[in-house]
């Protein structure tokens, strides 16, 4: 069950961890090991993500530990995007390639570059028209 979702205000970081909204950036820091929040939009992660919710992306250690349903921070055809794991496969060679697409079943492709684990957090961006939500900090 998921815990009640709390709103902030373009934060700098979420439980510690610093924001970084640039995916490039957020790539970069995932190669060096950083764990790091992002902003993430868009209904096509439900139930896994909100749409307007912070998630937390960790570093990946071993990419066979990635699984189908996981949420990752990938690149696809040359595109760096946040969904989702449909399809994992080891047929073709020493590491495995994952089908990437969103839960509603929207296919991007076919990918071994995987650079995090994404994990949702509950907060929330918080819109302008809910002036009377209570933030956390």
């Amino acid at each position: 069950m998921k815990k009640d979702i709390k709103f902030v205000s373009k934060p700098s970081y979420i439980d510690g961890i610093r924001v970084v909204n640039d995916i490039e950036e957020a790539v970069e820091c995932l190669k060096k090991g950083e764990t790091i929040a992002r902003f993430e939009w868009g209904e096509s992660m439900m139930p896994l993500l909100n749409n307007g919710e912070y998630c937390t992306i960790e570093p990946i250690d071993d990419i066979n530990d990635i699984e189908i349903g996981d949420a990752v921070l990938c690149e696809v055809n040359g595109v760096l995007m946040t969904h989702m794991v449909i399809v994992k496969s080891n047929a073709n060679s020493n590491s495995p390639y994952f089908l990437i697409g969103s839960s509603c079943l929207h296919f991007y492709g076919w990918t071994n570059k995987i650079y995090g684990l994404c994990k949702g957090t509950n907060i929330l961006e918080k819109p302008s028209f809910l002036e009377y939500a209570e933030e956390v900090s």
